[in-house]
């Protein structure tokens, strides 16, 4: 079971779908809600927590730019929107994914 945080790739409204439990192969108990009828958006916690660091319209172009994000110091998590940004993200994902 898990709260999760959906984004609207349309218009950038965030919204909460609480008590989604998930089957053996998890598939999850409900879809995705929607919005401009297209499916939002699901997002894990740091995702979850950059975009909602964001304004709708900054929400929009975040997930335009892939919706990557960097971690700060101290465990917060920041929308990577710039070209500087985005290959810090790329960076970090690429020495997370190596040490696995």
């Amino acid at each position: 079971m898990s709260n999760r945080t959906y984004v609207c790739s349309v218009c950038g409204e965030v919204r909460r779908q609480p008590a989604i439990y998930y089957d053996r192969k998890g598939k999850p108990s409900r879809p995705a809600p929607l919005c401009h009828e297209t499916e939002m958006v699901s997002l894990e916690k740091g995702y979850a927590e950059a975009a909602t660091k964001l304004d709708a319209p900054g929400r929009v172009t975040w997930l335009r730019s892939g919706g990557l994000i960097v971690q700060e110091p101290g465990r917060r998590w920041k929308a990577a929107i710039s070209t500087r940004e985005i290959e810090r993200a790329r960076d970090q994902l690429t020495r997370h994914l190596a040490s696995q």
